[in-house]
């Protein structure tokens, strides 16, 4: 058998799929795992020289430790989403999916164990999960759409990169465009925006004390919709726990040495002065954040994984998604 079939396109990915409907009284069997807030369905890659069929199957097996036989196609779906596997070579990277849906005939006494891990080594496991779970479940229309009297197959359309909730962080090294790209995200959403250096600093370049800056940011983590950009690594946690989506500007060093060059002598929606000279600290922090706040915040992706994580790597592509984000209001 061969390899799976997720293969590089461009910046991105394809991905082909199998997923299993596996029913019993009124529920729908669904994996979890401790670094994802989500359920999804029993699954995984077809691998190259097997159909679809097979591949359902093979999944199955692999995962509850029990071989099923398929009853019938159900779905097709395409989806459009952002990886969020961050120990991997794919994480932040565009997939394009496309999934084949089966109903797997379930005997009355079948007992499911769960065998599987994610492909970055987290152990799964296995849930029957109700159509009015309020927790996120992938694919959405498992909630809604599944009938087994239905024979026909439905083909589902679903674009996940714009899908961004009320709660949004920016993230990013000094210099990466948090702010300007806040400024932008607010405009397209409507959502509020809290610049974090307004409540750290005072317009005597004074600030105030940690504990003011706390109780103001966790006030703000209370409301229901908000943007938030600024690093502030001692507060990602209490963020990360508190978004829906968290948008990473993941940019080049030299990109963000000339994004503090450039704006030098500006008015900054972010900060309460004008900065007339480059900051040598800001310059230090810049040059040692891949190498120390990156792999902390990567760590924290894995253990506070946000429903949505967006990992932007230039300036362009961030540009590029805002367009879309615009595009796609336009069509809803």
């Amino acid at each position: 058998m061969g390899p799976d079939i997720c293969v590089p396109c461009g910046e991105g990915i394809v991905n082909i799929r199998v997923g299993a409907i596996i029913l019993k009284d009124g529920r729908f069997l669904m994996v979890k795992n401790a670094r994802a807030g989500y359920f999804y369905s029993v699954g995984g890659r077809i691998k190259f020289g097997e159909t679809a069929e097979e591949a359902v199957v093979r999944e199955v097996e692999e995962e509850t430790g029990i071989r099923l036989a398929v009853d019938r196609l159900g779905f097709v779906q395409e989806n459009y989403f952002y990886g969020d596997a961050p120990s991997t070579d794919r994480f932040g990277k565009v997939y394009y999916e496309l999934a084949f849906y089966f109903y797997m005939k379930t005997p009355a006494d079948f007992e499911p164990v769960c065998r599987s891990f994610t492909e970055d080594g987290v152990q799964e496991s296995l849930e029957w999960v109700s159509p009015d779970e309020p927790r996120t479940v992938y694919p959405e229309f498992f909630r809604t759409a599944l009938d087994p009297e239905d024979r026909t197959v439905r083909h589902m359309v679903k674009d996940d990169r714009f899908d961004i909730g009320r709660r949004i962080l920016v993230l990013g090294c000094p210099g990466s465009g948090k702010s300007n790209f806040a400024v932008r995200l607010a405009a397209l959403t409507g959502l509020p925006t809290t610049h974090l250096d307004r409540i750290w600093w005072k317009p005597d370049r004074t600030h105030v004390s940690r504990e003011e800056f706390d109780r103001r940011l966790a006030g703000l983590l209370q409301e229901d919709e908000w943007i938030l950009d600024g690093d502030y690594s001692r507060t990602y946690e209490p963020r990360l726990r508190a978004c829906d989506t968290a948008i990473f500007l993941d940019i080049d060093e030299e990109e963000c040495l000339a994004g503090i060059t450039a704006r030098i002598g500006k008015e900054r929606p972010d900060m309460p002065w004008t900065e007339q000279e480059i900051d040598p600290e800001l310059v230090a922090e810049i040059r040692k954040y891949r190498t120390e706040k990156r792999p902390v915040l990567m760590e924290l992706f894995r253990k506070y994984p946000p429903r949505r994580l967006i990992v932007l790597r230039s300036r362009e592509e961030a540009s590029a998604w805002l367009e879309g984000l615009a595009r796609n209001a336009r069509q809803e």
